[in-house]
């Protein structure tokens, strides 16, 4: 805003001294964003960290996915598929907020999915939305309390798995 504004008064229609002022109320006009970022957005940098990093065994897993994973294959993630994509050539069920139709029907799904479904569910839900790959990582362990009990289904292959995520 302030590059345009700048660039609109080096159209020489206003005198050096309006155009400070102009340049002053331009700022001020910005500070009620300004407040509301540093306010509400950075709050959520103390409350969870991995919205804004990305462990390093879950950036592993994310390369592995890459290098071995069939391009376009849908993966289920809880807050970690907001970095798949960037990591990988796959998809996933549900990714950032303004990007995935009907958001908060699938974040609910994801959440019911690590942490209160039954085999049979988590079965049906996998198959009925065509996911391909279950990423259990940093975030998703955080969900489910480190007890989804993946691995005890025996629908469930593992593929991958280093220090701190299992696909």
């Amino acid at each position: 805003a302030i590059l345009a504004t700048e660039g609109f008064f080096n159209l020489n229609i206003f005198k050096h001294k309006t155009r400070n002022y102009a340049l002053v109320f331009i700022a001020l006009l910005g500070l009620p964003s300004y407040y509301y970022y540093f306010k509400y957005d950075t709050s959520g940098m103390r409350r969870d960290t991995l919205n804004f990093y990305c462990p390093y065994g879950d950036i592993e897993a994310m390369s592995w996915m890459d290098a071995s994973i069939p391009e376009n294959s849908v993966v289920l993630a809880y807050s970690t598929s907001n970095h798949i994509p960037a990591y990988s050539r796959c998809r996933v069920y549900a990714g950032h907020y303004d990007l995935t139709i009907d958001f908060e029907r699938k974040l609910s799904e994801v959440r019911k999915f690590y942490t209160g479904s039954t085999p049979d569910e988590r079965r049906a839900f996998l198959k009925h939305n065509g996911i391909t790959y279950v990423y259990y990582g940093t975030a998703e362990k955080r969900l489910a309390g480190g007890a989804a009990g993946l691995e005890k289904h025996a629908f469930l292959k593992e593929v991958y798995k280093n220090r701190s995520v299992c696909i």
